[in-house]
């Protein structure tokens, strides 16, 4: 259990930043004709969450997108939680109880994050396939940042879990 918490905590944070970095990657690709010529135009998953030019409400104005933003902020959070843990966890005297809350939480946080990274495309209702906006037509498809951005966060999650069990069943010895 003393080299379980801090290994898992350490994992957890390094998944979690590599989650919120592949937000960075193309996360929504549009390939086709733009105003005339061919192209291609990709929008990070970054772009989605904060606004751009298909994130457009009725008024033609860009939005941000709740859903992406919380997304983030579970993620920073999530990492977070995984540094305090990690602190925690190193101690001699420890709290296995807080410990233990700990590793939960941060692994909810990372699995909620994850599967809103998913949902990142009904989230700002874009479409796959044909598309035909004003100025773009042709393909769009989900990029790689949006599935391996949810992918880190789950993997994440899913190594916090031991942390919140570990401490649990671990024996106090003599």
């Amino acid at each position: 259990m003393k080299k379980l918490v801090p290994i898992c905590s350490v994992l957890g944070f390094v998944l979690g930043v590599v989650a919120i970095i592949c937000c960075c990657a193309p996360g929504y690709v549009v390939t086709g004709t733009l105003f005339g010529s061919s192209s291609t135009t990709t929008y990070s998953v970054f772009n989605l969450m904060f606004g751009c030019n298909v994130t457009l409400n009725s008024d033609g104005d860009q939005v941000a997108n709740a859903g992406l933003i919380i997304a983030l902020v579970l993620g920073c959070v999530g990492a977070l939680i995984c540094l305090v843990e990690l602190y925690l966890g190193l101690q001699k005297k420890r709290n296995k109880g807080l410990v233990s809350l700990l590793g939960l939480v941060a692994a909810a946080c990372f699995v909620a994050c994850g599967i809103l990274f998913f949902c990142a495309l009904k989230l700002t209702d874009l479409d796959t396939g044909k598309i035909d906006y004003a100025v773009i037509k042709g393909e769009a498809a989900a990029g790689a940042g949006v599935y391996l951005s949810a992918i880190f966060a789950l993997l994440s999650g899913v190594v916090m879990i031991p942390t919140a069990i570990a401490p649990i069943f671990s024996k106090k010895r003599k």
